[in-house]
C-alpha cells in the first residue's frame, strides 16, 4: 500500500496518489507490452524453474537482486554482496527480522 507522508496541503496527499496510481498503470502496460511476444519456449523454461525452486508458489516476500558484476570492474567500482544485503533490508523494512526473507 502506497503511504503519503503527512502534508501541510490536504489536496497534495490526493494529487500524490493519483499520480502513483499512473505510474502504477503506465508500468504495468509498459511490461504487459515488453513480455506479449516473449517465445513460448521461454515462458515454458521460467514456469519450469519457478515449480522447481519455489514448488509452484514464488513467496510474497521474494525480492529479487541483480548484481551487477563481470566486466564492470572496468568501469567502477563494484558493490560488495554485504551493500547488495543492506539496500535489500532497506528496502524491505521492519519485517527483516521477523519474516522470511528470499532473495535471489
Amino acid at each position: 500500500p502506497l503511504e503519503v507522508h503527512a502534508s501541510p496541503y490536504p489536496f497534495l496527499k490526493k494529487h500524490v496518489k493519483e499520480q502513483y496510481a499512473k505510474i502504477a498503470e503506465w508500468n504495468s502496460a509498459s511490461i504487459e507490452y515488453l513480455f506479449q511476444s516473449v517465445n513460448p519456449l521461454v515462458v515454458n523454461e521460467a514456469q519450469r524453474q519457478i515449480n522447481e525452486i519455489f514448488d509452484g508458489s514464488v513467496p510474497a516476500t521474494l525480492v529479487t537482486v541483480h548484481i551487477r558484476w563481470g566486466d564492470k570492474n572496468s568501469e567502477m567500482k563494484l558493490a560488495t554482496i554485504k551493500e547488495y544485503l543492506d539496500a535489500c533490508k532497506a528496502i524491505i523494512g521492519g519485517s527483516w527480522a521477523t519474516t522470511p526473507q528470499h532473495i535471489y
